[in-house]
């Protein structure tokens, strides 16, 4: 059974959990890991309210909307992501497919992401570090479980008190009240519990030495990538890195990850630099300077392909920064140590 968190221990660490937009131009920042560009498509009041909540290194969601829209999404590709709807959720289209009533839908998500909605809509979501889910589902296959070769491919439909136990921890992370204490560890622990659960129940890789080679390839690789954030990395030292061919390779981050080692380093070092021009004193650093920096020798390319993903010029973002700050990291709630 999942670890309880008592009722009444929660509490908040820091206020203003809640955020609400009129104007869709605002909401590129309301979320800390991901970029998201939209536009409505019917007439009428734009209204979302976004909640937003942080345990150790998760991150919990809760949108709601009420006008008919298109969204373009980019996600840090660092993070794997469990994206969830509850049974009476109205569905809303993704990459042209219909979400499924009672299901999860687990992994990092592709380069760029179309997400449709018809009319009132509820987002339920969280992310945790790519490491650490790696890292948990090969310790399931070393332990002798059932070997889970993640994220799957396909949406997931769990036991149904599986999804009620992970909506139920959201609620109380989310709905924490100023004042009270919510241990982090153990809300932690509860949530990693249920998320294990659900892995548990996907099918089981046929091959379980091939998943097992495979992950541990992808974790070497991306702390490869990782530990080189100031360069383009060739596709032959990650294949080194990663001990395996550039086929392979490529298949493990298709499966995996969802696009080719290429496209994923690119992405990575588009979000390391955007962090780093959220950061900057545009009076004090330049974008070429900070381009540079991240291994962007052609500034023509890296603006071309910063916009492509953030819908703005790397200058845009310096300057707006500068006036208006969010923290890069994290938003919203912090839930005590």
């Amino acid at each position: 059974m999942a670890t309880e968190v008592a009722e009444g221990e929660r509490a908040i660490a820091s206020a203003g959990q809640t955020r609400r937009f009129i104007d869709p131009e605002e909401v590129p920042g309301a979320f800390p890991h991901c970029h998201i560009a939209i536009r409505p498509s019917a007439r009428g009041e734009f209204r979302m309210r976004v909640r937003h909540a942080a345990v150790q290194d998760i991150n919990l969601s809760h949108t709601v909307e009420i006008l008919p829209r298109r969204a373009s999404m980019s996600f840090r590709p660092e993070r794997a992501y469990f994206r969830f709807v509850a049974p009476h959720d109205r569905p809303k289209i993704r990459n042209g497919r219909e979400d499924i009533p009672g299901s999860i839908a687990i992994g990092p998500a592709e380069y760029n992401t179309e997400d449709v909605t018809t009319g009132l809509s509820v987002s339920r979501s969280l992310s945790v570090p790519l490491a650490m889910m790696l890292d948990r589902t090969q310790r399931l296959m070393l332990e002798g479980n059932r070997p889970v070769v993640g994220p799957p491919a396909k949406p997931l439909q769990p036991p149904a008190p599986l999804l009620v136990r992970l909506m139920s921890l959201q609620r109380q992370v989310l709905g924490a009240a100023p004042g009270k204490a919510v241990p982090a560890a153990a809300m932690s622990a509860a949530i990693w519990e249920v998320l294990t659960d659900i892995l548990l129940s996907a099918e089981p890789d046929p091959r379980p030495m091939r998943a097992a080679r495979e992950r541990a390839a992808l974790r070497r690789a991306t702390e490869f990538i990782t530990a080189n954030h100031d360069r383009p990395v060739a596709l032959w030292e990650l294949c080194e890195a990663g001990g395996c061919s550039a086929k392979t390779l490529e298949l493990v981050f298709l499966r995996s990850v969802g696009e080719t080692p290429n496209r994923y380093m690119r992405r990575w070092r588009l979000w390391r630099a955007r962090d780093a021009l959220s950061a900057a004193d545009p009076a004090e650093t330049t974008v070429s300077e900070i381009a540079l920096a991240h291994g962007f020798w052609e500034l023509g390319r890296f603006a071309g392909a910063y916009r492509e993903i953030f819908g703005e010029a790397p200058s845009a973002t310096l300057r707006a920064r500068a006036s208006h700050r969010p923290v890069t990291g994290r938003m919203g709630l912090t839930i005590s140590a």
